[in-house]
């Protein structure tokens, strides 16, 4: 039988955390699946660590995904590229979702947004469980 392909979904370092979780308890488990992710806050250092291919553009914004903080951090990630990096995330999640059987989001409203637009069949854990450690005094 041929393994079950899933795509994890995320938007915040503490996001990637819950979902490597998860992956680490399904291959414990046994599980025939093939995962990938796409963070789409930060770099997805996390899944690097439990060594699950990420299929789309990462990048650290300078607001660290928490812009709506403040204001300013929204216009300095808006010109650091947070628009074209949005869009690429889009296409590569729509583009790699077509091979996969589920889309698992955790996070917010983006990362259910995202899983909704990959017209695949998606499971949404929502959380807010971010971290700013980029802006802590």
């Amino acid at each position: 039988m041929k393994s079950k392909r899933i795509l994890f979904l995320s938007n915040g370092h503490g996001e990637d955390s819950i979902n490597c979780q998860i992956l680490k308890a399904l291959r414990v488990s046994g599980a025939d699946v093939d995962v990938s992710a796409m963070p789409i806050v930060g770099d997805g250092a996390a899944y690097s660590r439990s060594t699950v291919p990420i299929i789309g553009p990462t990048s650290q914004m300078p607001s660290g995904g928490v812009f709506y903080m403040n204001p300013l951090f929204f216009l300095k990630d808006i010109g650091a590229g947070l628009i074209a990096l949005t869009w690429q995330q889009l296409q590569a999640v729509c583009t790699h979702s077509r091979h996969c059987e589920l889309v698992v989001a955790t996070g917010d409203i983006v990362a259910a947004a995202i899983a909704h637009a990959s017209n695949r069949p998606y499971i949404i854990f929502l959380s807010a469980h971010s971290i700013a450690s980029a802006h802590h005094s």
